[in-house]
């Protein structure tokens, strides 16, 4: 399978430009750049016609939150990638593709579109369709680290994935819009972790919710906070003899972490919109203003068990020196499995439920990214 036409929503954003790129360049499919802005979808499709073989990529118009454009775009693809901010129109995007009898995926973190797609997840699978949601870095890629470190323990105890974000906020120079999106998608934030045989709320309170991860020089020992990702629901199930489990997210800079998120959150747990309007101005000030060198993104991974009867530790790191790329780049390869046809099948599935690990990972490596695996074995 070549992959056939995949439509790019927010095709021309900073994420959708690489994974159209990607997909050009590791694949056979045909790429369709769609978002509100005409002139710059067919920009973008004119540069990549130059670039790669003439007639692979088309534009089109489509907002996400008119049905009828919608269906129009979609009748002329076979999957749909969404790599814009639109959370808040995952039903019409999914009433779409369920009409037009394409597959789907996303990489937006947002609880709520989880739910709604859980709810129509029968329908998927009765027209034979399959949709992939929480896509890329993270969601994304927590739960292939932690996947794929239990397949290297006869028994697993514990897997804890730590992740750090420096991006020079600066040279991309997001605009407020962006910002605002981030924030909507982040006022249902879930600090669970899986302990003992349940998933709780950690709090923040108490410093014994964080973690305090070394990512190496010349980052080192950073605090990082829990987030809950649908993706590691399925982790304990898999490796029963796991204690714990759970993602920790790292900052932006000090300013936006201590004096921009604690306050922003407080507010949106009980008025979203007022707390998105109120701080996403604090916070675009706050990701550009204090951005500083050196830039990197990194996921640590930090897990133990036992194999032969012996206790031991795995760590694990991967990284790319740009962010957008380790976000794009699992799409990549995710979607190569599925038109090489070892992985695509009838339902709803999340990015690290449904791909394979390994070659995941050996993938992203040969496009770009940095891998390093280090064993323990305490005495």
């Amino acid at each position: 399978m070549d992959g056939g036409q995949i439509i790019i929503l927010g095709g021309y954003g900073t994420t959708g430009r690489l994974i159209a790129r990607g997909l050009l360049q590791k694949t056979g499919a045909g790429i369709i750049v769609a978002g509100r802005d005409i002139r710059r979808a067919r920009e973008f499709a004119e540069k990549l016609n130059s670039e790669f073989h003439r007639g692979r990529a088309a534009a089109a118009k489509v907002d996400a939150s008119n049905i009828d454009e919608l269906r129009r775009a979609f009748d002329n693809a076979t999957m749909v990638v969404v790599a814009s901010s639109t959370a808040m129109f995952v039903d019409l995007i999914v009433r779409a593709a369920l009409d037009c009898r394409i597959d789907y995926y996303d990489i937006q973190y947002s609880s709520s579109k989880v739910a709604y797609l859980k709810s129509v997840s029968k329908r998927i699978e009765e027209l034979g369709l399959c949709f992939i949601t929480d896509g890329g870095f993270h969601p994304g890629l927590p739960g292939v680290l932690a996947r794929w470190a239990g397949s290297r323990f006869d028994s697993m105890e514990k897997a804890a994935v730590s992740s750090l974000i420096r991006i020079d906020w600066k040279r991309l120079d997001p605009g407020k819009s962006t910002i605002r999106e981030f924030l909507a998608e982040m006022s249902d934030y879930d600090s669970s972790v899986f302990v003992d045989g349940t998933w709780r709320r950690a709090s923040f309170l108490s410093s014994s919710g964080y973690m305090k991860e070394d990512f190496g020089e010349p980052f080192g020992r950073r605090y990082c906070a829990p987030m809950f990702l649908e993706e590691l629901r399925i982790i304990p199930e898999l490796y029963p003899s796991l204690k714990k489990v759970g993602f920790y997210v790292g900052g932006f800079n000090w300013f936006v972490d201590y004096f921009v998120f604690p306050p922003a959150f407080a507010v949106m747990k009980l008025w979203p919109s007022l707390g998105v309007n109120l701080f996403s101005g604090l916070m675009l000030f706050g990701v550009k203003a204090f951005a500083r060198p050196p830039y990197s993104t990194i996921l640590k991974l930090r897990a133990t068990g036992s194999n032969d009867g012996s206790s031991c530790e795995l760590t694990a790191t991967l990284s790319h020196e740009d962010g957008y790329a380790l976000t794009a780049l699992p799409v990549v390869g995710t979607l190569k499995q599925c038109f090489e046809g070892s992985l695509r099948k009838p339902g709803l599935f999340t990015q690290a439920s449904i791909v394979d690990p390994g070659k995941l990972l050996e993938d992203l490596v040969a496009m770009g990214a940095a891998w390093k695996v280090g064993w323990e074995f305490p005495a």
